[in-house]
């Protein structure tokens, strides 16, 4: 049921969140609703502030608390501080950046927010796509504890890279995710391929096709292996059928 939500659920939920924050002092912010998600697809227009920046360090704030949702599980409140490099949707401050995200300290399994040291899976320095929206003065994540809550970079630095607000914003996430920046390897954009393909595809399917296909056709050999994988993926029997796709299946070899 959980998963099944509608959007207007989802962030009416979210809102919902926002005003009881909004009532309360920056030490007493709550965590979330375990059940929200990343938005995908369209949803993603709702989120005020996207960026991308490089993680400095994370640390707790205050003492773990019970969380307002019925878990009874100790949340931490904690605090990455981020370098900004590109802004692609929202204002804030360039330079470093404070964002703020609650940790479900009884969560296992999946990967969580924060660095290494602070008990996440981020590395210092590791670049990230953060999805953000502000309660009480504070940047959060729009959802908490998981590392999907924003996106792993590895495409590169893109200082060249600008906000556009008329263009559609998963175009602009598709973009920095699997576009080669500055002094890029061919390693680190096989993986960008390998990790980021299926998310650049929900927030913009023709976006992602579109650079999976510049990479069959003028990329080197480990890049244009994977991104036949991933289009072979993605796209499934529509890849294998589609007429004008004849030449990205013979470059392939399929």
């Amino acid at each position: 049921m959980q998963k099944s939500l509608s959007i207007a659920v989802i962030t009416a939920t979210i809102f919902s969140v926002s005003l009881i924050v909004g009532c309360e002092s920056s030490s007493t912010v709550i965590p979330y609703p375990p059940f929200i998600e990343l938005p995908r697809n369209e949803r993603v227009a709702a989120i005020p502030i996207i960026i991308v920046g490089r993680v400095i360090r994370s640390v707790p704030v205050g003492v773990p608390h019970k969380d307002a949702w019925g878990t009874n599980h100790d949340y931490q409140l904690h605090r990455a501080v981020v370098q900004v490099e590109n802004v692609l949707r929202g204002k804030v401050p360039t330079g470093t950046l404070d964002i703020y995200y609650f940790m479900d300290l009884r969560a296992a399994g999946m990967r969580r927010l924060g660095t290494v040291q602070d008990g996440g899976s981020w590395r210092e320095e590791d670049r990230e796509m953060f999805f953000l929206q502000e309660n009480d003065g504070l940047l959060r994540t729009v959802c908490d504890t998981y590392a999907h809550c924003v996106l792993p970079v590895y495409s590169g630095r893109h200082d060249s890279a600008k906000p556009n607000s008329e263009a559609w914003i998963g175009d602009a996430i598709a973009d920095i995710l699997l576009t080669p920046g500055e002094n890029s390897t061919t390693e680190e954009m096989v993986q960008a391929i390998a990790i980021s393909a299926g998310a650049c595809y929900d927030f913009s399917p023709r976006r992602t096709i579109g650079k999976l296909t510049q990479f069959v056709e003028t990329g080197p050999l480990r890049i244009r292996q994977e991104a036949c994988a991933a289009l072979a993926s993605l796209e499934g029997p529509r890849f294998e059928r589609d007429p004008k796709g004849e030449n990205i299946r013979r470059l392939c070899g399929s």
